[in-house]
């Protein structure tokens, strides 16, 4: 005589399997389940008109059923609707950081936060090494004044209080801005 064996995960009938033939019945089309909530509750207004309730208790009890039905409705379909990705962060230097970077500039007496300074420098060093141009080193400093022009250039290079005034600043940013994109081979444009 055989000893009999544990059922498997093959063999072994399961819950689904039995209720596959009445998952119409359990889990009826979106609209369906729209009609019969609509008909409950309307056949509870009406009861609740012929117990006596008042035409307030009846138009808020019934919204209330209406929403949390609706809510009953929705949420077994959350997982559906996916949140949209977040877009991808800017590369440092790219043309939307330098845009942003301009919006969020404001001019406190002519001049400019030295914290804004020294992101508007670092910056501009980003993008000027992805043409092949080092501000640190001198020999390279004519090509950025070609790139730039010289005043968008000291405003790179300062170092000093006071710092460049907003003009100076609105200016080396335009003047990043209108570099366009990196060339392809990461040169010099």
């Amino acid at each position: 005589m055989r000893a009999p064996t544990a059922p498997t995960a093959l063999t072994a009938p399961t819950a689904r399997t039995w209720l596959a033939p009445l998952a119409p019945l359990l889990r009826p089309p979106r609209r369906t389940r729209l009609q019969v909530v609509l008909a409950v509750v309307v056949v509870l207004a009406v009861a609740m008109v012929v117990a006596g309730w008042d035409a307030a208790e009846v138009v808020t009890t019934s919204a209330s059923l209406l929403c949390a039905a609706a809510v009953a409705v929705v949420l077994p379909r959350a997982d559906e609707h996916r949140w949209p990705q977040a877009p991808p962060a800017s590369e440092p230097g790219s043309r939307s950081d330098l845009v942003g970077l301009s919006v969020a500039f404001t001019a406190r007496q002519g001049g400019m936060g030295q914290a804004g300074l020294v992101r508007v420098q670092a910056l501009g060093r980003a993008r000027l090494r992805r043409r092949g141009v080092d501000l640190d080193d001198p020999a390279h400093r004519p090509a950025a004044e070609e790139l730039l022009g010289a005043a968008a250039v000291r405003v790179l290079l300062s170092r000093s209080s006071p710092t460049p005034g907003t003009r100076a600043v609105a200016h080396c940013l335009a003047r990043l801005e209108d570099l366009g994109p990196t060339p392809r081979g990461g040169g010099r444009a």
